[in-house]
């Protein structure tokens, strides 16, 4: 991840903060390790960034993370515990109104990768499988939320073609 300063490039990183242009870009600190840092989302009113990474002290293969911006600093990292995370892959962290939708191939779901809900009410500490039409058979990755009764939503079906569904 990239935090935007007056500076060095340095594109040694998965993802992309989302900064002021002109973008003159700095590796974050957590980042500076061989582990892989992706799916950032954050959270302007919160001031907390959401992401995927195989760092240690996960659950599984890949696992959601979160970090607060503290005036001007991320601080530590925390991992939501196995009430998110699982040994499977969490990936696509999505922060809506303070909840976070995410994808999870953990096993028991209606498809390959399925969205599932981390609300902020509940502290982050467990989350839902999404029913239809949210999750289908196909891997469902991530989810966008345009109005209250409008999302786009996100999958990849068996013949691997993408699709944009609107319920």
């Amino acid at each position: 991840f990239f935090q935007a300063e007056d500076g060095i490039r340095d594109y040694k990183v998965t993802g992309v903060q989302t900064c002021a242009l002109p973008i003159y870009p700095i590796m974050l600190d957590f980042c500076r390790d061989n582990y892989s840092y992706a799916d950032p989302t954050f959270d302007p009113v919160r001031r907390v960034m959401w992401f995927s990474s195989n760092r240690p002290g996960g659950y599984g293969q890949l696992d959601l993370w979160f970090a607060y911006l503290i005036q001007g600093s991320w601080g530590e990292l925390y991992n939501p515990g196995l009430g998110v995370n699982s040994p499977s892959m969490e990936q696509s962290p999505k922060i809506m109104d303070g909840d976070i939708y995410y994808s999870t191939d953990v096993p028991g779901g209606m498809g390959g990768f399925d969205l599932k809900l981390c609300r902020e009410q509940d502290q982050w500490r467990s989350s839902v499988q999404l029913a239809e039409p949210f999750n289908t058979a196909s891997n469902d990755y991530s989810c966008l939320k345009l109005s209250e009764h409008k999302w786009i939503l996100s999958s990849r079906s068996e013949e691997h073609t993408s699709e944009l569904q609107s319920p």
